[in-house]
């Protein structure tokens, strides 16, 4: 079980960057939506934004819980 949760931790290290890079493309697109002079494209970044935050937020996080639970799991 340990060698299983720390594959598991392993390959969620792994992707990390990849998933900072994108936090960081979504939150560039919904800043250039804020400043295209068209009112529907900035409602809508405005309206995507919390959604890109939860996201970011829960896929950053994962690493935290994957190391979380295989700290959990040694025995």
């Amino acid at each position: 079980m340990q060698k299983f949760m720390q594959s598991l931790y392993n390959l969620v290290m792994t992707w990390q960057p990849l998933v900072w890079m994108l936090a960081a493309i979504a939150l560039f697109a919904v800043g250039i939506m804020c400043m295209v002079p068209s009112e529907e494209v900035k409602k809508t970044g405005r309206r995507l934004l919390p959604w890109i935050a939860i996201g970011c937020g829960l896929a950053l996080g994962a690493t935290v819980i994957a190391k979380e639970i295989s700290s959990a799991f040694v025995f």
